[in-house]
């Protein structure tokens, strides 16, 4: 494990143990980790010591482990003590969870105009979904498009950006 993770963990640690409230958007990206088991063991480490955890159902299907359903692991973190679990699920919308309820809501276009940051906005989103098929799971929908796209810096997950 690399010092930084173990000062994040400890970080965490010292949060829940002092009262704080701790938030984690999981932000899964394969090419950050050796391996996808080493990142499930960290960020569930991490989602165990946190109040608030936001995850899309890649993210959580990393968490579940292989062969099981995202939507357990969001479950599993509300039983464990997580005050709110958010399960985005693209166009799909999201569920929302808490030690009360589960609240699913569906996807809800953005106003290009009310687009705050260019440098992750996308411009030209059909030429995008073109060059990067997975668009659509990269981020949240504009009038059916992708609205943000990844902070990737591999090629296929940079298109279009402006």
């Amino acid at each position: 494990m690399r010092d930084r993770t173990r000062a994040v963990l400890k970080a965490l640690e010292l949060a829940k143990k002092h009262g704080a409230q701790t938030a984690l958007d999981i932000d899964y990206r394969p090419y950050s980790w050796t391996t996808a088991e080493e990142a499930a063991e960290v960020c569930g480490r991490a989602a165990a010591l946190c109040d608030i955890v936001v995850g899309n159902d890649v993210e959580f299907g990393i968490l579940a482990g292989p062969g099981r359903d995202g939507l357990d692991a969001a479950r599993r973190l509300i039983r464990d003590g997580a005050q709110i679990v958010v399960h985005k699920m693209g166009a799909a919308g999201a569920i929302t969870l808490t030690p009360e309820d589960e609240t699913r809501t569906g996807c809800h276009a953005v106003a290009k105009s009310r687009l705050r940051s260019p440098r992750h906005a996308v411009r030209r989103a059909p030429q995008v979904r073109e060059r990067c098929p997975q668009a659509a799971v990269c981020g949240d929908a504009l009038e059916g498009e992708p609205a943000f796209h990844a902070h990737s810096k591999r090629p296929e997950h940079t298109a279009g950006r402006g």
